[in-house]
């Protein structure tokens, strides 16, 4: 009888199973085992002949539980691994379009079109607050604000209304020695810009004016509106003009075509600038006066070389007095002219006329061009001494001119004055003729001609350089008591 055993509970004996080798197999039917056969071959080989694709096998079910097995799996790949549960759901989004990633992207924005990068000050933006575009901000982005004009200056005061933004500010432009604006449609706020302290000679047409000071300030009274040109004149130094504030219209600047007329001859110029010294031993003139004028001087004077900014054919007059005693004067190497004056002249006034040449750098005196000025001139002589009396005759001082004079009056003085009766006559000679219709007389008991009765009457007044002059006693007192005569020549010389 067989031994029936499950194969669990068989204990291997020997090698393994060959291909002829046969083995009995008991299968249950149920009540019982039915026995049957199979060969090493028919377990071995055609049992597992068959093969796993893509995780699943030729044959279902395969007879094999190893291979079943593996028909549950998929062919794994070098360094792989299984997929976790979060990984598995997110995964499970995709799968879809109504999947929970397609509705988060649903969800976001659209990319708008590119822009240039730039760093302006204003950007236009969609509604979904995508940047479009970037720019400058212009007055025109701004609710109520008008163009304001580029000024230069310092704006003071107050204003008042509403600015319109077509305000223009005009610059008061200097036309010769006045200074001229046309005020056109203003509405003007009454301000007083300046406190009077002198007024001069001014007209406003169309306004109301103030005062014009001393500083060259314009001070203007305004209400209401004013039409017309604003003109200053006669102000010493430069003009300013000061407006007040305004609520409404613009100033306008005239221009040359705004003046019409006939020169009448009353228009001011600019007076003189004038450089003051009072006896200094360097007195340097300074380019921005026109006079220099030099008082009292007590010492030798020099001169010197002009300083600043001379423009070519600046006029520079140099006007010096001194104080009784004629005193040297010299040059700076700027001062050219042959016929520049080397001292003062006592008891006259000495003018040096100078214009500048700036190709050569130099202050030339206009005496030298031909252009002369009249200068006073005193000649006084003895014709005796002092303590011997008088007796006429001819010839009692010989001399020659100097230089040439035009005699303008003649005085005779004595000393002593004459007694007893008659006058005392004296003639005047040039080149051994008279100068005198009326001759010289001193009357009696008196020392001067200027009193005399009989004023001399000059003839001849014009004395030539080098002319020979003498002097003649054609009459003394009946006491002949005259002591110390002198003859005095006054007149002027060119130079």
């Amino acid at each position: 009888m067989a031994v029936i055993k499950k194969i669990s509970e068989l204990t291997a004996k020997g090698s393994d199973i060959g291909a002829n080798d046969l083995v009995i197999v008991g299968v249950s039917n149920g009540t019982d085992y039915d026995l049957k056969s199979v060969t090493g071959n028919q377990l071995v080989g055609a049992a597992v002949a068959q093969t796993i694709t893509n995780g699943v096998t030729t044959t279902a079910p395969s007879q094999d539980a190893v291979f079943d097995a593996l028909a549950l799996k998929v062919d794994t790949v070098v360094g792989s691994r299984l997929i976790t549960s979060s990984e598995a759901t997110d995964i499970g989004y995709l799968s879809g379009v109504a999947s929970n990633v397609q509705n988060q992207l649903n969800a976001k924005v659209n990319l708008n079109t590119l822009i240039t990068p730039s760093t302006g000050t204003k950007v236009t933006y969609d509604a979904k607050g995508l940047i479009l575009s970037s720019t400058n901000i212009t007055t025109s982005d701004v609710s109520g604000l008008g163009t304001l004009a580029t000024q230069s200056g310092t704006f003071s005061g107050t204003s008042s209304g509403t600015n319109t933004g077509d305000q223009t500010l005009q610059q008061v432009t200097n036309l010769g020695n006045e200074t001229t604006t046309n005020i056109i449609s203003t509405s003007l706020v009454s301000k007083s810009l300046v406190a009077p302290t002198s007024v001069q000679s001014s007209v406003l047409i169309g306004g109301t004016l103030t005062s014009i000071h001393s500083d060259g300030k314009l001070q203007i009274n305004t209400t209401g509106s004013a039409t017309g040109i604003l003109k200053a004149t006669n102000i010493a130094n430069s003009i300013t003009l000061e407006f007040p504030t305004k609520t409404s219209g613009s100033y306008t600047v005239a221009t040359t075509s705004d003046f019409s007329g006939t020169n009448t001859g009353d228009q001011t110029f600019l007076n003189a600038r004038v450089q003051t010294v009072t006896s200094s031993a360097t007195v340097t003139p300074v380019s921005t006066n026109d006079l220099v004028i030099i008082t009292a001087q007590a010492v030798g004077l020099t001169l010197a070389n002009p300083t600043g900014t001379f423009t070519e054919g600046q006029a520079l007059i140099i006007r010096v007095t001194d104080n009784g005693t004629a005193r040297s004067i010299a040059y700076g190497t700027k001062f050219r002219g042959t016929t520049l004056p080397t001292t003062t002249i006592v008891g006259s006034t000495s003018y040096i006329p100078l214009i500048y040449n700036s190709t050569d750098d130099k202050f030339d005196n206009l005496s030298a061009s031909g252009i002369t000025s009249t200068i006073p001139v005193v000649i006084q002589l003895a014709c005796s001494d002092e303590t011997t009396a008088l007796t006429t005759g001819t010839s009692k001082v010989t001399f020659r001119m100097p230089h040439a004079m035009t005699l303008t009056s003649v005085r005779a003085s004595l000393n002593v004055a004459g007694t007893t009766s008659g006058i005392t006559t004296i003639d005047i000679n040039e080149g051994g003729t008279s100068i005198l219709s009326t001759k010289l007389t001193i009357d009696l008991t008196e020392k001067t001609s200027t009193t005399a009765a009989t004023p001399s009457v000059i003839s001849d007044s014009s004395l030539a350089d080098d002319a020979e002059i003498t002097i003649d006693i054609d009459a003394i007192s009946g006491g002949a008591t005259e002591k110390g005569l002198k003859i005095t020549l006054i007149g002027t010389r060119t130079i």
